[in-house]
């Protein structure tokens, strides 16, 4: 197999806890041939330090930039990278060993415009398990348009060359940037998929770079209006209806007036006034139930936590 050159981007904002991990599991891949550029989005911890242990590391450039979101660092790493392939891979994330590997095998397989893998997690007992049963592959917009997601930026690489046609990152999106991109790379190009855990996604990163109920609300709506025609035309009525739906229900818990009306008024395409009140109500009744089980259980857990040391004040009091 010719060792063709693969990029893998970090982009990062105050994640000095968690990227060295993440550098080293693109450090330690069986597959050498890889570029590897570090984006610091005007991060104000010590991820600078971190990145300057590997100063010597010949294939890792180090790129600071102001602050202006994780679209726009990964804009600059495209740019920046020269590989056939990119993966853009976020800083708390981690590359098992032959994911470059395996990737670049299924790339030179076939015409493939991307390529993604199962991803995995750790559950309680520390065991890798897949965090969905990712399978989709092949000419497959229709499916993933009514999945409604693809897979994490971090385990999906790309042909570079495919961003001539594609675009690059989509800055107007606060959240559902990564969704983007892979409804566009779905609609133009064959979707490779390795039915094998390759990374894994990690949970306790906190990111930064921006995610929060409201952000994630507005680019929920932006992801749909953006592909509205395509989904009522492959996938029916009754699955943009729902994807709105999805978006007013997000729009009501956050008590957002202007966007909930906004969205009261393009349901309101494709369903008659009642249906819309109709569905209002059922999702009035499931928000409350939801708050009322999410208050019970603070108040159990409060009641437990306040057990607990009661019960370490006995020990205590027995052991003296």
């Amino acid at each position: 197999m010719g060792k063709v050159l693969f990029t893998v981007v970090i982009p990062s904002y105050n994640r000095a806890n968690s990227i060295e991990r993440t550098i080293k599991s693109v450090l330690n891949q069986t597959y050498k041939n890889i570029e590897l550029i570090v984006i610091d989005d005007g991060s104000k911890d010590n991820t600078k330090e971190v990145i300057e242990k590997y100063a010597d590391v010949n294939q890792l450039r180090y790129i600071y930039q102001k602050n202006a979101g994780v679209q726009t660092a990964r804009n600059h790493g495209l740019k920046e990278a020269k590989g056939n392939y990119i993966l853009f891979l976020d800083s708390d994330d981690e590359l098992l060993l032959t994911f470059v590997e395996k990737t670049v095998e299924k790339f030179e397989s076939d015409d493939y415009g991307a390529v993604y893998c199962l991803t995995g997690i750790y559950d309680k007992a520390g065991k890798i398990i897949p965090a969905r049963n990712d399978y989709l592959e092949g000419n497959i917009y229709k499916e993933v348009l009514q999945q409604g997601y693809l897979t994490s930026t971090s385990f999906i690489a790309f042909r570079r060359s495919c961003f001539e046609k594609v675009g690059e990152w989509d800055k107007s999106f606060f959240a559902s940037q990564d969704d983007d991109m892979c409804f566009r790379f779905a609609k133009n190009y064959k979707i490779g998929f390795i039915p094998e855990i390759l990374g894994i996604y990690y949970l306790d990163g906190g990111n930064q770079i921006g995610s929060s109920q409201r952000r994630v609300a507005i680019g929920w709506w932006t992801l749909w209006n953006k592909y509205e025609k395509d989904v009522a035309k492959l996938c029916g009525k009754e699955r943009i209806v729902n994807c709105y739906k999805d978006c007013l229900q997000r729009f009501m818990r956050i008590n957002d007036d202007e966007l909930i009306e906004a969205c009261r008024t393009k349901l309101l395409e494709y369903i008659n006034e009642k249906d819309l009140e109709l569905s209002i109500s059922k999702i009035k009744r499931r928000l409350f139930v939801s708050k009322y089980k999410t208050k019970i259980k603070s108040i159990l857990n409060k009641k437990q936590e306040t057990r607990n040391k009661k019960q370490e004040t006995r020990n205590k009091k027995q052991e003296t």
